[in-house]
């Protein structure tokens, strides 16, 4: 993209006049050049927090060979550059003036030595400054930058990528659907050779009970759900069945058309002539909203925060009543439903998967970085029955979604997806080995990172949810990281993936050029 292109540009800039900085091949042996009658010894910005927090700590290189003077790390994206006041450290000089372009005007021009106060206008690239020795005899200009990041500060990475077979008995699994309780995470797997339920409460460690499952009935296996107690799944008649332990099931009495997860110790469906939505075993019952999805709900995400005062139950696209595929983000607070979209996704999407992970946001009065959860969004089906390809994030809960950026889309080799579901555990890990994965797991590689950025991987794993950009009191040898879990799918033939991929998305940050 443009952007990145730009930064290209700005950081080979910067890497040039480093480069420069220690190349001697232009300077005579013989006789050697001084600098000292028109040298600049020392040169930072005058502190300006409306600027930027510790503005006047920001380094500065002087490179002398080529008279250069810049800052190796960039600045934050959108610091403002277009009155910065200067403070120079300079030998005896009889003029110190310092001139910067004005587009469209004659240059802007004044003398250093007259006053020190002045600001300079640096948002329309390099800045001169010409230092005249105390007697004229002498002179020398200066190119003085201020890079600022063209990109945010933060930007989110899969990593640590790694793939394993589904947990089941069945040699070549045909359908799969994996829902959570309270207590375990379940995977429902059918093939020609029967059923098979997987059950774990250590995902992270890898340990899972695997046992065929005779129903009595055929299950719809995509209709697979869990409550926080119970596990659920509808017959296909529409019949809900109940079990608590995945070998014993009974018939509830109710009918549904679909089932979109659950809340709590209930699960959450559309009454068999999908006019209302209900809520079982509670019996809460509510009229469907206009352009509610009627079907295509894959996997839904439920947020529990210290200030929400219920958990959030939130669904995004599914395919609407008169077939149309849907954009918006649904939300329940356990009282009512509501069209929480301001900025829906680009284009509908049904049996997308969703689940809640982390963004940071950096507070620029002080530069320390708040951690907030937010809802990612991958695979599905778009109109025709093409895949979708592209991670959406949204950062205030499925009011705007936007695509996620390059780095934090899926590995080429994951593949479109639609209908997997998605599960965050989290793993310890330490400075001197990374996750524990066991035999069954295949690791896979990262994509590659620009020069510019360091992986920040203990960034997920703080116990406080505010964290030190820069630098922490004493090293961190371990920390935890939330493994996201991405349980089959279905490829564009509608084959099952006999897959369970893992990863981290983690943080990164720029990191000094010097």
């Amino acid at each position: 993209m443009l952007k990145h292109l730009g930064l290209t540009f700005a950081l080979l800039t910067v890497l040039t006049a480093v480069v420069a900085c220690n190349n001697k091949d232009n300077e005579d042996p013989n006789n050697p050049i001084s600098y000292s009658s028109t040298e600049v010894t020392a040169f930072n910005l005058v502190k300006n927090d409306s600027v930027l927090y510790r503005l006047d700590s920001v380094y500065f290189s002087i490179d002398q060979v080529n008279a250069r003077i810049f800052n190796a790390d960039s600045l934050p994206k959108g610091t403002k550059v277009s009155r910065l006041v200067l403070n120079i450290t300079h030998n005896s000089a009889s003029a110190v003036e310092i001139s910067w372009k004005r587009p469209g005007q004659t240059d802007s021009v004044y003398n250093y030595l007259n006053s020190t106060q002045d600001s300079v206008d640096f948002s329309n690239g390099p800045v001169s400054l010409k230092i005249v020795s105390l007697d004229g005899k002498a002179e020398r200009t200066y190119t003085i930058s201020v890079n600022v990041h063209q990109l945010e500060p933060d930007s989110l990475y899969w990593n640590k990528m790694a793939v394993r077979s589904l947990p089941t008995t069945l040699s070549n699994p045909q359908q799969q659907r994996s829902s959570a309780t309270a207590e375990a995470l379940y995977t429902l797997s059918a093939s020609d050779e029967g059923y098979c339920l997987a059950r774990s409460t250590d995902v992270p460690q890898d340990q899972w009970e695997t046992a065929s499952v005779r129903f009595g009935f055929e299950p719809v296996v995509e209709s697979f759900n869990c409550s926080d107690n119970a596990l659920y799944v509808l017959d296909t008649e529409g019949n809900l069945h109940a079990s608590v332990d995945g070998q014993s099931w009974s018939n509830t009495g109710r009918k549904m058309s679909t089932v979109y997860g659950k809340y709590g110790n209930d699960i959450i469906g559309l009454s068999a002539d999908r006019s209302t939505i209900e809520l079982y075993p509670s019996a809460k019952s509510f009229a469907r909203p206009e352009n509610f999805p009627v079907s295509g709900i894959n996997s839904s995400a439920l947020i529990d925060l210290t200030w929400m005062a219920d958990p959030e139950f939130f669904i995004v696209g599914g395919e609407l009543e008169d077939g149309t595929l849907g954009r918006s983000t649904w939300a329940f607070d356990g009282s009512e439903w509501a069209e929480i979209s301001i900025a829906r996704l680009p284009e509908g999407v049904k049996n997308i998967t969703l689940f809640p992970y982390y963004s940071f946001v950096i507070n620029k009065s002080s530069w320390r970085v708040a951690k907030h959860a937010n809802i990612m969004a991958v695979g599905g089906e778009t109109k025709d029955g093409k895949l979708n390809a592209t991670t959406y994030i949204s950062y205030d809960f499925g009011a705007h979604w936007a695509k996620g950026g390059a780095l934090v889309q899926m590995p080429d080799y994951v593949g479109p997806f639609t209908s997997a579901q998605a599960f965050v555990f989290t793993s310890t890990l330490t400075d001197n080995s990374r996750a524990a994965s066991s035999s069954v797991w295949t690791d896979m590689p990262s994509q590659k990172l620009p020069a510019w950025f360091v992986i920040d991987e203990t960034g997920l794993g703080m116990d406080a949810d505010v964290m030190e950009m820069s630098r922490i009191s004493k090293p961190i040898t371990e920390w935890d990281c939330p493994y996201i879990y991405l349980f089959g799918g279905y490829n564009q033939e509608g084959q099952l993936s006999n897959t369970v991929w893992k990863g981290v998305i983690n943080r990164l940050q720029f990191k000094p050029l010097q």
